[in-house]
């Protein structure tokens, strides 16, 4: 951990994340941060309770956004992601941009879809859209996505019919170093993995943006294009699983 600072919530013992040394000394932290470089410790100030602490946070990323201190985040996503203290109560609600560079778990959601026909199991693959700011055009899952603060993992599963025939396969969790981008993050995650079978006749169509197309591919296909690596990254780490 020689190239990380923990991350500190005044009042709490344990780190909440990990920020890459290299970012802790490119930000001019603003005076509600507490910074030792001995122990390698950067603390936020709890404030009155957690409103105080999300304005900080908050006040801290758009500074270090407009002024461009680090390359990362290049933009503030509307996505909450909560972090919770030893007790399971929220302490703090973190914008998504800012999780890779403080080193906090994140949780998101893959959905499995695939039709039974002639005694071939096919699998319903999206192709994200060219114009996705990470891994355009790449392969993805029928459903992916992250899971705000205060959601269950099933929270971003919303028809009926998935509701009720859906089920749980596991979960992946992993940790990576890098931003989508290549360059340096600290990222934690967990995936919780579903899996369901469609009728032949069900079919998913894209209707937000971000998905090009829906393809069926065999399992050998899929195996195929793993190798080619035509897959999102956490996405073919999920399928080997």
């Amino acid at each position: 951990m020689a190239d990380y600072y923990y991350f500190i919530i005044e009042g709490y013992e344990q780190p909440f994340g990990y920020i890459r040394k290299s970012k802790v000394e490119q930000i001019v932290w603003p005076d509600y941060w507490k910074t030792n470089h001995d122990d390698k410790l950067i603390t936020l100030n709890s404030g009155s309770g957690i409103e105080d602490r999300n304005g900080y946070l908050d006040k801290t990323l758009r500074q270090i956004h407009e002024k461009g201190e680090v390359s990362e985040p290049r933009k503030l996503f509307d996505e909450p992601y909560g972090i919770q203290g030893p007790d399971g109560k929220a302490v703090l609600i973190m914008n998504r941009s800012a999780a890779g560079m403080f080193g906090i778990r994140t949780y998101g959601v893959f959905l499995i879809a695939y039709i039974q026909t002639d005694g071939v199991r096919k699998f319903w693959v999206a192709q994200r859209s060219q114009k996705k700011m990470t891994y355009p055009g790449k392969l993805d899952m029928c459903v992916a996505g992250s899971h705000r603060a205060q959601e269950a993992p099933i929270a971003s599963l919303r028809e009926a019919y998935t509701r009720k025939w859906a089920h749980s396969c596991g979960a992946v969790t992993y940790q990576m170093s890098v931003y989508d981008s290549g360059k340096p993050a600290s990222r934690a995650q967990t995936q919780y993995a579903y899996e369901i079978e469609l009728p032949t006749d069900m079919a998913p169509k894209p209707c937000d943006g971000e998905v090009e197309e829906f393809k069926l591919m065999t399992l050998e296909e899929v195996r195929d294009s793993l190798f080619q690596r035509d897959f999102k990254l956490n996405i073919a780490m999920t399928w080997m699983d």
